[in-house]
């Protein structure tokens, strides 16, 4: 198992009920509504990805997901796996299309900024703020920008490139004095 075949979409939560339903807390909405019909999920547990088969999902309000894992039966098999990462295979993720972009097809992309030039690779987009932020990795600075559609001019995911319009100084509030 290498872990750089698989993409994280989410983490198991805490148990739901005691007949062993747990919430599922997506890393993307996006892209885990966009995959249809799941049947199984590879939890991370001891660094080793493990598979269950999913006996039932059902999505609440506000976009909650509750899981129950074929076996799973009790309050306690449902707290082993508790805040255990989940993966699917890269083969698996959604792919965009014309008028949509998933952010994970974003990672690995060269940013090349219109003033600046070749800004550094995409290394992970946080989705958990009320806006997302894409980190980049630049020698041995991390560099920062919200990702809007003011600041993106094109993306061209077969040559893995992000071009980009940032305002200045914007990039120079990540850096330490």
């Amino acid at each position: 198992m290498n872990l750089n075949d698989y993409f994280l979409i989410g983490k198991i939560g805490k148990p739901k009920s005691f007949k062993g339903e747990v919430f599922f807390n997506m890393e993307d909405d996006e892209v885990f509504f966009a995959l249809g019909e799941i049947t199984s999920m590879n939890v991370l547990i001891h660094n080793k990805l493990i598979v269950y088969p999913i006996e039932k999902m059902s999505v609440k309000t506000n976009n909650k997901v509750v899981l129950k894992f074929k076996g799973f039966d009790s309050i306690d098999m449902a707290n082993m796996i508790k805040n255990c990462e989940v993966y699917l295979e890269n083969e698996n993720m959604p792919v965009s299309d014309d008028d949509n972009v998933f952010t994970h097809e974003l990672i690995g992309c060269m940013v090349i900024d219109k003033k600046l030039g070749e800004v550094g690779l995409i290394d992970y987009i946080d989705k958990s703020s009320a806006q997302e932020l894409v980190y980049i990795e630049n020698n041995d600075e991390e560099l920062i920008f919200p990702l809007i559609d003011e600041f993106v001019v094109s993306i061209d995911l077969e040559n893995k490139t992000m071009t980009t319009d940032l305002p200045e100084g914007l990039l120079d509030i990540n850096k330490e004095e």
